[in-house]
């Protein structure tokens, strides 16, 4: 209600600290900033130049209580930093089903925890904070960094469910918008590897868990053995990851995939049909 009519639609998104909102075309604002606080500053993401001010002789000030911050599950320390991006998630199924309100959903980079946010509801915002230069967040977010989600149940704060999906890389001051996701325990076995879609053409996206932080190694071999391409070869962190094989250049025909890490294999069979 505090921005004009006439430059409301032009706002893509708002910022705060350790808040966000973002004004989508079909289902309206949503997100954790929900009022503007005298005293304090905002981000405003547009789609062109604006401009405007307000008459102070007709306006009052009225105090929000529903205010959210950045904030983590006791016993972790997350620092707010001035470089910002936001998730907004849709819903996310653990382990075949909805996430529930008070779940905390954790963003980390590699093993620095970077943003929560506790689950409220569809399209919930989850912070994720950048590098800015103090020695609080010497190991957070630069532009392009990876980032990973966990969830946390409030019945089971002892158990982290890791969303199987990439997230798009960390831009400061972005906003994303994300479909529902998935998260699972990590895997039981060594490896779990799926490649979708299989058949394909030219393009499959190959998603591989470990329970164990380790090398990874990826390739894919055609029958008679011969090395294709290697598509990883490097060490990750436990949980989910996913690399794209693009056989653009590839002739049609039965291909086998292998994956190695912590002295164990597996092989899965692609089918590529151009």
């Amino acid at each position: 209600d505090a921005l004009p009519d006439d430059v409301e639609p032009f706002i893509t998104g708002i910022i705060g600290e350790g808040v966000a909102a973002n004004n989508n075309p079909i289902l309206g604002w949503m997100g954790s900033l929900s009022a503007l606080s005298g005293g304090k500053g905002y981000w405003m993401i547009t789609t062109q130049a604006i401009s405007f001010s307000f008459d102070t002789s007709t306006m009052s000030r009225t105090k929000k209580a529903d205010q959210i911050s950045l904030t983590a599950p006791e016993g972790l320390d997350l620092h707010q930093s001035t470089r910002q991006a936001f998730y907004f998630i849709e819903d996310i199924m653990v382990e075949g089903e909805p996430i529930q309100k008070g779940d905390w959903v954790m963003a980390y980079h590699e093993n620095t925890l970077v943003g929560a946010r506790e689950w409220n509801g569809d399209f919930t915002d989850i912070p994720a904070m950048g590098f800015d230069g103090s020695v609080e967040t010497i190991d957070y977010c630069n532009n392009q960094a990876a980032l990973t989600l966990r969830v946390v149940k409030k019945d089971t704060p002892d158990i982290s469910y890791y969303v199987v999906e990439t997230l798009p890389n960390w831009e400061e001051m972005g906003m994303q918008t994300l479909p529902s996701l998935s998260a699972k325990m990590l895997p039981s076995e060594s490896i779990l590897v799926s490649a979708y879609p299989n058949p394909f053409n030219p393009v499959t996206s190959i998603q591989f868990g470990i329970g164990e932080e380790g090398m990874v190694n990826i390739a894919v071999y055609d029958i008679s053995g011969r090395l294709i391409d290697n598509l990883t070869n490097q060490t990750y962190l436990p949980g989910y990851h996913s690399v794209q094989w693009n056989a653009d250049n590839v002739a049609s025909g039965i291909y086998f995939l292998t994956i190695r890490t912590n002295g164990v294999s597996k092989i899965q069979k692609l089918i590529l049909m151009k």
